[in-house]
This record gives C-alpha cells, structure tokens and sequence, in this order.
C-alpha cells in the first residue's frame, strides 16, 4: 500500500475482513480496501497516532495517541466523537464486543473505560508506570492491561482487579485474549512470550531471538 507520510505504528482488519484501518506518525487515520485502494482519510489528530481500532460491527473505528485524545469515526459521516481526560499519551485503546464501550490505555498510568459517544464510565487505577496495551476478551468478562512495570492486570468486567500477572523480567508491551476467552498472551522486551490462565496460572513461556515490541 502507498500508505502514509511517516511511520504506520498500528493497523486494524475490520472483523468482516473487507477493510484495513491503520494510525500514523503524520497524524492521519486512513481506512483501505483490502485490494490497496485508499477509501478514507480521516483528519483530526494534532499529534502521532498510536493505536487504532474497528468495532465489531464495521461501521465505526476509534484511535488514539499523542494527542492524548480518543477520537470516534463513523466510517461514512467522519468524527461523531472525541474524549478527553487522560493525561498523558494514549497508548492502546480497543472496543468492547458489544461496540457500546471503548478501554483505553495511557502513559498516565490509568486505564479510561468510556460509553461510545464519549462518556467516561470509569477510571481503572493499579499501575505504576505507563501502560503499554490493553485488551478486551471476546466474551466481555475481562480486561488486561499491560505495563512498563513489566506486570499485567486482569481485571473483571465492572473494573475490580481480579490479578496481577507477573513474570515478565522488562515491559509487557502486547497483549491478547484467545477466541474462547480462556488465556491470554502477553510478549515483552525480555524477549519472551507468555500464555496465561484467566485465573491468573502461567501455562507457558516461549523464548524468542530478541525483545518482542
């Protein structure tokens, strides 16, 4: 793809597989078919773009970064809405399987859930560095956060922390939950790779060449 003017530091398959979302150093989010044709630019950001994300119904994508906002779009009418209230970096963000909620995750320390049309929910404090990713499980149940403090927080759908999941020997920089909702990966800098329980358990590390961003 001929892409952006500067560094593409996220990208996003629309869970239909039809199109491509990707955040970029030139403060641009661009929408693309899968065949490379660009769709849609959207314009807004007045800082890097770090993370992006499409909601599971397809319509709609959020993003975040520099600029310390969150910004929703519609991918046929543009920004329905921008949030405000972290204060510092954006990191990662990701919606909810409902697409009625998005979490973000900052370099404040803080993780932000928010209702899609910008109302903040809820403020997730446990951290104590900046946060590197967040996701959400696919059931709902769950969410994990990772952190510079090398450790990971899973904590429950209403905001409790269930557990911290340590083990990590550097900062936890991704994190996923598996299509059933029953483990989680994690990769690091320490060049590892983890496979967690949601009770917490480690299952297995798997050693990589080099540290993992």
């Amino acid at each position: 793809f001929p892409s952006h003017d500067s560094f593409v530091e996220s990208v996003a398959y629309a869970p239909n597989g039809l199109a491509i979302v990707s955040g970029s150093r030139d403060r641009t989010v661009k929408m693309w078919g899968t065949d490379g044709v660009l769709l849609k630019t959207f314009y807004g950001h007045t800082d890097k773009v770090w993370s992006v994300a499409f909601s599971h119904d397809n319509h709609t994508i959020a993003s975040a970064g520099f600029d310390r906002s969150i910004r929703i779009w519609d991918i046929e009418q543009g920004l329905i809405s921008t949030f405000q209230g972290h204060g510092d970096v954006v990191h990662s963000i990701a919606f909810s399987p409902d697409g009625k909620n998005i979490a973000s995750a900052s370099r404040d320390t803080t993780v932000k859930l928010w209702v899609i049309r910008g109302t903040p929910l809820r403020t997730l404090m446990g951290h104590t560095d900046e946060i590197m990713a967040i996701a959400i499980s696919p059931n709902s149940k769950f969410l994990a956060s990772t952190c510079k403090d090398k450790t990971v927080n899973l904590w429950n759908a209403n905001g409790t922390l269930q557990t911290i999941l340590e083990g990590h020997n550097d900062k936890v920089n991704s994190v996923a939950f598996s299509p059933d909702s029953s483990t989680i990966l994690t990769a690091a800098a320490d060049a590892s790779i983890k496979i967690w329980s949601t009770e917490g358990n480690l299952i297995d590390t798997i050693s990589a060449h080099r540290a993992v961003s």
